[in-house]
């Protein structure tokens, strides 16, 4: 049973079955936050009328090939291309992830083994902080009902040192693809 719902003397107490009583499970929930972007890119280079847009002859095709022999556009899983970039020039810039580097004896506090900083998932576009340094989440139970909603806590920006780094992967992310070779000729601009 998840911690959060009081001991097992209570539960016992308003008649509540205790199968297991671990405060351990539902403790240390790890997972790192993302920030979708979106794009706009030239003709011919996006997913739009193969996806998003039903009834165009390329969704038409998209969907024929797919059930034809579950192929083409429908038939990925959208992950296809994936970055692991270290953002080290752009977290220098900011004083606090300076402070915090200096004080764990001069190493990087989300990678100090040179792990990547970044998985960049580039169809559809997100930047996923692979290490934060925020204490981790918990799941808690509501009540023994296991239909009820469990509160789920994933702890996201406990730390500043995170928002720093999500906002410096971003900055990472539209130089590469704003200005880097092979893309600042398909990117047009920013989405409003």
């Amino acid at each position: 049973m998840l911690s959060g719902i009081g001991s097992s003397a209570e539960l016992k107490k308003h008649g509540i079955p205790v199968v297991v009583d671990n405060p351990h499970v539902g403790q240390h929930l790890l997972d790192h936050p993302g920030v979708p972007f979106v794009l706009r890119v030239k003709d011919g280079f996006g997913m739009d009328d193969y996806i998003l847009r039903k009834g165009t002859p390329h969704n038409n095709q998209a969907i024929q090939v797919y059930q034809t022999n579950h192929s083409g556009p429908l038939g990925s899983g959208f992950l296809e291309i994936v970055g692991f970039p270290r953002i080290d020039k752009y977290l220098e810039n900011d004083p606090l992830y300076r402070q915090a580097k200096a004080s764990n004896r001069n190493k990087d506090p989300f990678c100090p083994y040179g792990q990547p900083h970044f998985e960049l998932d580039f169809i559809c576009l997100f930047v996923d902080l692979v290490r934060p340094v925020s204490d981790p989440g918990e799941v808690t139970l509501n009540s023994a009902d296991p239909l009820q909603q469990p509160n789920i806590n994933l702890n996201y920006f406990n730390n500043d040192l995170d928002i720093i780094a999500l906002r410096e992967g971003i900055r990472f992310t539209y130089d590469v693809l704003k200005n880097g070779p092979g893309f600042k000729d398909i990117v047009k601009g920013e989405y409003p």
